[in-house]
């Protein structure tokens, strides 16, 4: 099972549990009004706040949150390993056979400017440059559901006046009074559900797989160097190793002159 789902499991059964606890239907929680105020309301002042092509992007980066694919950097590792091979056995040009296996464009641009012999701090500045506009990109990408998650809580504590205007409006049956003061504090709760259970955690969520995707790709620079310096498939793969985390390796050995299936690294 995805982490997201155990989380969401775990955070909803939680919320189940407590309303359980203190003899309060779950259907109690269950509100109309304050729910659209909160996810419309907190949609609506986020759109202010971000461009029509950054809202587009939103379904797309949404679901990646919901999969939370690592890049397999371990697999990296083995696919330089290959190509430090044929590098080394039939030269330099001969890796452009492998570049249309390759389905990162990243590193097909690496690989590609070792092909044409550019310097190698060029390449590292060039590939630099990729990664401080990938960072750009999630970064934008994080921050909107983070400002989502900011706007929630606000809009539920206007849900909460709203409830309690209405309350105050008629005091003539007592009776009541009860109900609509339950009613207007949903408002606040919707409001810390949204913000604390979807909206910040997928924020956080991206920018975690952010971290992961760009050391990966620092690892495929180093890659890419290594290959253009012409070295040993066995010397890079305990260069590129050395830079993994303990989390990222899978424990393979004899790396050096396996030809992987298909060369690639998570996007």
């Amino acid at each position: 099972m995805a982490p997201v789902a155990i989380g969401l499991f775990m955070a909803l059964g939680a919320l189940l549990f407590a309303a359980i606890l203190e003899k309060i239907s779950f259907g109690a929680l269950i509100a109309p009004s304050p729910m659209i105020l909160v996810f419309v309301g907190s949609l609506g002042a986020t759109f202010i706040a971000y461009k029509t092509k950054e809202w587009k992007r939103v379904p797309k980066v949404f679901g990646v949150a919901l999969k939370g694919k690592v890049p397999d950097a371990d697999a990296l590792v083995t696919t330089f390993a290959h190509f430090a091979d044929v590098a080394r056995k039939e030269g330099m040009l001969a890796l452009e056979g492998e570049i249309g296996k390759l389905e990162d464009p990243f590193l097909k641009t690496g690989l590609q400017l070792v092909i044409d012999g550019v310097d190698g701090e060029q390449v590292r500045a060039i590939l630099e440059v990729e990664i401080e506009s990938l960072t750009a990109r999630h970064h934008d990408m994080a921050a909107f559901f983070l400002t989502l998650g900011g706007f929630a809580p606000t809009f539920g504590l206007m849900g909460t006046i709203v409830g309690l205007i209405g309350v105050l409006r008629d005091l003539s049956d007592p009776t009541k009074l009860g109900k609509g003061m339950a009613l207007g504090l949903l408002g606040t709760l919707w409001g810390v559900i949204a913000a604390n259970l979807f909206f910040m955690p997928i924020g956080t969520k991206l920018n975690r797989l952010h971290d992961s995707e760009v050391a990966v790709r620092r690892i495929a620079i180093e890659g890419v160097l290594g290959i253009r310096e012409g070295m040993a498939s066995r010397i890079l793969v305990e260069r590129l190793e050395a830079r993994l985390s303990p989390e990222m390796r899978k424990g393979h050995t004899g790396r050096a002159g396996k030809s992987p299936a298909a060369p690639q690294v998570a996007a």
